[in-house]
């Protein structure tokens, strides 16, 4: 802050006040062009005169007058607004600081390391609150009015060019910022909490009394950071190609965030403007995340026993659950959407695909699974060669490596794929179980096919 000049402040100023200027004319200039295009000389001359006050008006000494003499008594500044807790409140608002920060796991205001200064009041007085919050230093992010709370040097004189004026206007810019009352006053709409400070708190009135306020930075804060995750143009197209990839194409997925469950509490209603300034900038939208009891999910391990018979059974059905609810929504749907019901299906079916290439991978890489492991098993021989490829590697198999390496177990796991997801939906719809015939059949099969093929052409049991 100390290497910040007046020149620097002035240049903060001069970029504000150009910004608002450009906002205020740019209807302007399309109303002038519009007029001189119909040849209405007496309405270019108005609206030249409304061009060349608006240009005034911008100027640094008249606006900076207006901002200290009018604006700064009609707001009331704060990190934490009243209006946020009941949009009638009179009470006070807070520009809160902290010495200390929260303990690792905890989130709050002082959280952000550039907390925004809010505001309220005649929302004709606003445009105050964005020239407080202008950028002087870019190296350190100082704003303008961290220079006036701190009153430093760089500021005088940097309001008016008549020295005796920028400082009246200083210190009324200074005394808005603070707040202009000594104590913080409440009001009967806000909520209080009564916080215990002894044992015999009721009896002996031992607590003192808690007002929370509305946190605007960190509010909008979160907002922004939600939806910079939600509407990144690199999340949208991997959301796009969710849509369009499937395995036949080969094609691959790209993971993106997605943030269920997300509620919205709408403060202000159809003026935001009236509860503070950033509750206007979100258009009175506050984003809440969900709060929810935890899902407690069995730990039931994955596991293949001596004599079974088939990878494709009710432990594989469990552990697929999830994936197998989504391909039933789709046939339980009563949309008649061809379209949209064969790019669900295809969503689900790639997911399927993906959790039993996953469990299979489970299988082929965990330590209690050792090459050579399937030799005691039960498994049908096409599984063994799918599910324990490092046993052709050991001296012996040499039959084993042989029969794997021919491949024609690949078309025999296939089937034994499309047998237990065909099973799987005959059995939960079987009001209508013939009608899962040979071509889903034939479709479970290729699929599977191309996924199998892809995994081994990358060397794992996982898609790459």
């Amino acid at each position: 802050m100390n290497q910040i000049t007046t020149e620097h402040v002035l240049a903060a100023i001069d970029g504000f006040l150009q910004e608002q200027q450009a906002k205020k004319l740019e209807p302007e200039n399309k109303s002038l062009v519009a007029a001189q295009e119909k040849g209405d000389n007496e309405q270019v001359a108005e609206i030249q005169n409304n061009i060349t006050a608006i240009k005034e008006k911008y100027k640094r000494d008249p606006w900076c007058k207006d901002a200290g003499e009018r604006m700064a008594v009609q707001l009331r500044f704060g990190t934490h607004m009243s209006k946020g807790i009941h949009p009638d409140s009179k009470g006070d608002n807070i520009s809160a600081t902290w010495l200390i920060d929260l303990p690792l796991g905890l989130v709050g205001s002082q959280s952000e390391r550039d907390i925004q200064l809010d505001a309220n009041g005649n929302a004709a007085a606003l445009p105050l609150a964005g020239f407080m919050n202008a950028v002087v230093s870019q190296t350190n992010n100082t704003k303008i009015r961290d220079l006036i709370l701190a009153e430093h040097p760089a500021i005088s004189g940097a309001f008016s060019s008549n020295p005796e004026q920028s400082t009246q206007l200083e210190q009324a810019f200074r005394l808005s910022l603070q707040g202009g009352h000594p104590t913080a006053e409440t009001d009967e709409r806000n909520k209080q909490l009564l916080w215990p400070t002894g044992k015999n708190s009721i009896k002996e009135d031992q607590y003192i009394t808690l007002i929370p306020l509305h946190p605007s930075s960190l509010v909008l804060s979160n907002a922004q950071k939600i939806n910079g995750l939600r509407f990144a143009e690199a999340n949208k197209e991997a959301r796009e190609s969710s849509k369009k990839s499937n395995v036949k194409n080969n094609m691959q997925f790209l993971p993106y965030v997605s943030i269920p469950n997300l509620a919205i509490k709408k403060l202000g209603g159809t003026k935001p403007q009236n509860v503070s300034q950033l509750n206007s900038a979100q258009g009175g939208k506050n984003l809440l995340l969900p709060s929810l009891p935890p899902t407690f999910v069995s730990t039931k391990t994955f596991n293949i026993s001596r004599s079974q018979h088939s990878f494709f059974d009710k432990n594989l059905s469990y552990h697929s659950k999830n994936a197998l609810n989504e391909l039933h929504a789709v046939v339980s749907s009563t949309k008649n959407n061809l379209e949209v019901r064969e790019r669900r299906k295809n969503s689900a079916l790639a997911t399927i695909l993906c959790q039993v290439i996953k469990m299979a991978y489970y299988i082929q890489t965990n330590a209690s699974y050792p090459p050579g492991w399937s030799k005691d098993h039960e498994l049908d021989m096409a599984q063994k060669y799918w599910l324990d490829p490092k046993r052709a590697n050991l001296e012996g198999e040499e039959d084993f490596k042989e029969g794997r390496e021919q491949e024609e177990w690949i078309d025999r796991v296939v089937e034994s794929f499309a047998l237990w997801l065909n099973g799987d939906l005959r059995t939960t719809f079987k009001e209508f179980a013939s009608d899962f015939n040979d071509a889903e059949s034939a479709e479970w099969k290729r699929e599977m096919h191309v996924a199998i093929k892809a995994t081994q052409r990358a060397g794992s049991g996982v898609f790459q």
